[in-house]
């Protein structure tokens, strides 16, 4: 498993309809941990492969309203190959 934890950072006037993409994403492993009032999301990524956390990475970068994501921590333990 590959554990990622990730600061989402948004467009102002956008914060909350990304938020609610990210949570239409918990399905795909993405967990919300926290939020500041204007533009700074933090999520964590679980995930079977450094592939699928990188794909699901690039599929939030994509979000309407995200200005990009900033990799924090990855820890990978027991690694799908």
């Amino acid at each position: 498993m590959v554990i990622s934890s990730y600061v989402v950072e948004t467009l102002p006037e956008k914060q909350q309809e990304v938020t609610a993409g990210l949570t239409a994403l918990e399905s795909e492993g993405v967990e919300i941990h926290g939020q500041d009032e204007v533009s700074k999301i933090v999520i964590t990524i679980e995930s079977d492969s450094v592939d699928s956390t990188y794909a699901l990475a690039t599929k939030i970068t994509l979000l309407e309203g995200v200005l990009n994501t900033n990799l924090v921590y990855c820890n990978f333990e027991d690694e799908v190959l």
